[in-house]
């Protein structure tokens, strides 16, 4: 069985802009529509009425902003539950270690051996908070004639299944999110399709009319002067390990757009790239130590980004972008080169991609970090971190 194709964004837009490029186009169409039609009758019958249609239906869905309030809020849930549960473990160790004084094999069964691992960890904190009550009933008398009472023991049992449910509400709202992604970019493909298909029509029908032609040009994002786009990257190279290797892949809508990897002052690398085509930028530093690089140029047409392996302990990134392929494994990020990696991310608009934030000593995300994992993941995303 293969696997299911995803729906992948068919234009250089945001949703929004997209929407209101092809209502603006709708217009254009409306008043040429005489034209239209000697060209090409199939523009006639229900086609306006269809675009109208599909128009309606594309903005009926909610909009990303609404889905990250939607799961911010689930999370905020989940941060809360998960707190109550870390403070009861916290509190109840007073008492375990008065029932059991120096039992290092009761404590483990209680989790004091992997409790480091679970408390930031939600699918581990779920078993770990019933593997606690389970014990805590196991040992309840010698619990209790420490004044570690019933009711204390029972509200083990209540922060559990308080945490585990709204930990099962954020993923379900995740897993149902993947799917109405997908619906929802059919559906902004097909309002766009009536746009390609327009101006394609309407730049051969006002060859000869140098106002109209320009008006059925394909929106496109970037006409306007594009803000300063780069990224900064933090190294910590050892004497013995002082070769970076930088990998970009232009997007579907690179068309000879150049980088430039500024190495140190007045070194660097250029590369220009295209739709699918490899830029691979690497250097050697004379020495070891804190290095820090600067990619810039066309960062928004940069389809995938690969710079594993690297020693990097923070990436900076300034502008907008839209890598769907986002590899930075075996690194040393610390928490804002991680946040700040997803963050940027979640911000570009795009849908089932894949981001690898796992191995070295990748910080895990935490606060806006984990807000922007769990978008990304609603938007279809592969997201591996540690």
């Amino acid at each position: 069985m293969s696997d299911p194709i995803k729906v992948t964004q068919r234009y250089n837009l945001s949703h929004a802009d997209m929407l209101e490029a092809s209502k603006d186009v709708k217009e254009l169409f409306v008043g040429d529509k005489p034209a239209f039609l000697i060209f090409d009758l199939s523009f006639g019958g229900t086609f306006q009425n269809d675009w109208e249609v599909d128009i309606t239906a594309a903005e009926g869905f909610d909009t990303d902003e609404v889905v990250l309030d939607q799961l911010t809020q689930l999370t905020k849930v989940v941060e809360e539950k998960m707190d109550l549960c870390r403070h009861k473990f916290q509190s109840a160790k007073y008492f375990i270690e008065r029932a059991f004084p120096d039992n290092g094999a009761v404590w483990d069964e209680f989790g004091y051996d992997n409790y480091d691992d679970a408390r930031e960890n939600q699918p581990l904190m779920v078993q770990f908070m019933k593997n606690f009550h389970k014990k805590a009933v196991k040992y309840s008398a010698k619990l209790i004639l420490k004044n570690y009472t019933q009711i204390m023991i029972d509200e083990i049992l209540v922060l559990s299944n308080a945490f585990d449910t709204a930990n099962s509400n954020q993923n379900a709202f995740i897993t149902a999110r993947k799917t109405v992604t997908q619906t929802r970019q059919t559906a902004y493909n097909k309002v766009w399709d009536y746009v390609v298909r327009v101006c394609k029509a309407g730049q051969i029908i006002f060859h000869d009319n140098a106002a109209k032609f320009e008006q059925y040009l394909t929106p496109r994002a970037g006409t306007s002067p594009p803000i300063t786009q780069s990224i900064s990257f933090i190294l910590l190279l050892t004497d013995a390990d002082r070769t970076v290797n930088f990998d970009y892949v232009g997007g579907i809508f690179a068309t000879g757009d150049m980088l430039t990897q500024t190495w140190e002052t007045g070194t660097f690398n250029t590369v220009v790239l295209s739709n699918g085509i490899h830029g691979v930028l690497n250097w050697t530093y004379a020495t070891g130590g804190e290095k820090e690089p600067k990619l810039t140029g066309g960062i928004d047409t940069i389809g995938e980004m690969n710079i594993s392996n690297n020693r990097i302990i923070r990436f900076i990134p300034v502008g907008s972008n839209k890598c769907r392929n986002f590899n930075a494994s075996g690194n040393n990020f610390d928490e804002p080169g991680t946040n700040g990696a997803l963050i940027w991310l979640d911000a570009n608009d795009e849908e089932g991609g894949t981001v690898d934030l796992s191995g070295g000593t990748n910080a895990p995300p935490t606060g806006d970090g984990i807000i922007a994992k769990n978008s990304l993941i609603a938007k279809g995303w592969t997201v591996i971190t540690n």
